[in-house]
């Protein structure tokens, strides 16, 4: 199958063309910086290049006439002004599928989307669940959804994949938390922060469901969540990294989220790039954010291998490796 890779150099995007590539597949995968596509060894034909939110993006015009499908990977996760949210997760996908419905009448489009386009939930959510997000972040993927939904051709099979927390190598947002672990203390939201509860995934379920999706073929546009069936507690995550790293369990200090609120507010003015935002706090103070993987399993036939041991040691394996921790 000759598949578009948007994100080819991100996290999940390198991962996925690992994947897809070593499973045969021809490889089309955007870069926007050469230097990181051959730090993580990109594979496929790649296209330098990146997504625009308001004009034709010319390098669609490189790709095969008979391309089959795309994954679109790309986005972020974290920004100081909330409006990049919108620019980049939303208005780069309407931008995308535009310019490919002017070439391809048929086409499988998958688009990575968020838990957090669903909303916390102490109770695992399912694809029919209401959406409530609570972020402008989970905002600007619930509105990448529904583009995809409403907007992308009727002929073409689309499906939204909406991983929770994802851990696995060459990840930088889950780095702080190994850093913090080595440290000996971890700040947390809350007087029991420890006992917050999570859904996660491995990357290498995540791509497994990804690809899985890719074989698949229905009319309707599907939604799934792909979710390790047994979720986590915010101090099993601390105990586990803790335990990889040899180190003694490190000490959680409960901060008020009031006083949270306020440091949210000042941070980005002092370290525009620092990840604790007023958005990203709104995603930290929940007490669960959880996801039922049940469709992903009966439609799909996804096994999830990737426990959270696993995950942890083959993550931390990575760091070191790349002398990131």
């Amino acid at each position: 199958m000759k598949i578009l890779v948007t994100g080819a150099t991100g996290f999940v995007g390198s991962h996925l063309v690992d994947l897809l590539h070593k499973d045969g597949h021809e490889i089309y995968s955007l870069i926007r910086s050469p230097a990181k596509a051959a730090e993580f060894e990109v594979k496929g034909t790649l296209i330098e290049g990146s997504l625009s939110s308001h004009q034709e993006n010319p390098w669609v015009a490189s790709l095969p006439e008979d391309l089959e499908a795309v994954v679109h990977t790309a986005g972020i996760v974290h920004a100081s002004n909330t409006d990049e949210f919108y620019k980049v997760n939303t208005h780069c996908t309407l931008q995308l599928g535009s310019d490919l419905m002017g070439r391809y009448p048929k086409l499988k489009f998958i688009l990575i989307s968020s838990l957090a386009a669903a909303g916390a939930s102490e109770k695992e959510l399912s694809e029919s669940s209401l959406e409530e997000p609570l972020s402008e972040y989970g905002k600007s993927k619930l509105a990448a959804e529904q583009i995809v939904k409403d907007h992308f051709p009727k002929e073409w099979e689309k499906t939204i994949i909406r991983p929770p927390m994802v851990i696995g190598p060459r990840d930088p947002a889950v780095l702080d938390v190994f850093k913090m672990v080595k440290s000996g203390f971890v700040p947390g939201v809350g007087l029991k922060a420890g006992l917050k509860a999570y859904s996660f995934v491995c990357v290498f379920d995540l791509i497994k469901t990804i690809e899985l999706a890719l074989q698949d073929s229905r009319e309707e546009t599907q939604v799934y969540f792909s979710s390790y069936p047994k979720p986590i507690r915010f101090d099993s995550l601390l105990t586990s990294i803790a335990s990889h790293l040899e180190k003694r369990n490190p000490i959680i200090i409960p901060l008020p989220t009031g006083m949270i609120k306020i440091v949210s507010k000042l941070i980005p003015k002092l370290a525009p790039k620092a990840r604790l935002t007023e958005d990203k706090l709104k995603e930290i103070i929940p007490k669960a954010w959880l996801c039922s993987s049940e469709k992903s399993v009966k439609e799909l036939g996804q096994s999830y291998e990737w426990n959270l041991e696993r995950t942890i040691e083959v993550t931390l394996k990575d760091y070191q490796s790349r002398s990131w921790l």
